[in-house]
């Protein structure tokens, strides 16, 4: 046999073995967790793939790829949960902008610009009226105003 591929076999059998030894590692505390799954979200955040972060995972904590995922997970989780309340932070914040610019508008009786702004405060709450036409044919169709 070549010697090139005799000395990579082993070396990777060493690595291997490395990996396997490091996986039995002692459980981590509640603190280490959260610094692991802050840590896998700014890597989520950033792009990294799922076969970096299991890499990392067990490169640096030693862990398996089944508790990598669960990692994943919570991190997703915690993600979504942020964008989550972002989007009801900015909502609100926008409902009252709105609120206030009618209540402005109605007190100097501009009306007109008024009803614009509570149809613009009706499209942000999802308020839409459904629309309905009666062809000759006696079929009946939904329209709403709904953006795709």
């Amino acid at each position: 046999m070549d010697r090139t591929f005799l000395f990579v076999n082993s070396l990777a059998c060493i690595i291997y073995k490395n990996r396997i030894k490091k996986i039995t590692t002692m459980k981590a505390d509640k603190t280490e967790v959260e610094q692991r799954i802050n840590e896998l979200t700014k890597m989520l955040l950033n792009g990294c793939n799922r076969e970096d972060i299991l890499l990392h995972c067990s490169d640096n904590w030693g862990i398996g790829e089944r508790q990598s995922d669960n990692y994943i997970l919570r991190a997703k989780d915690k993600i979504e949960l942020s964008a989550k309340q972002k989007i009801e932070y900015n909502y609100g914040k926008s409902e009252r902008r709105f609120e206030d610019l009618y209540k402005k508008c109605y007190d100097k009786g501009d009306y007109k610009t008024a009803a614009m702004i509570n149809k613009e405060l009706s499209t942000l709450q999802g308020l839409y009226k459904l629309q309905v036409e009666i062809e000759h044919s006696g079929d009946i169709n939904f329209i709403c105003n709904i953006p795709d």
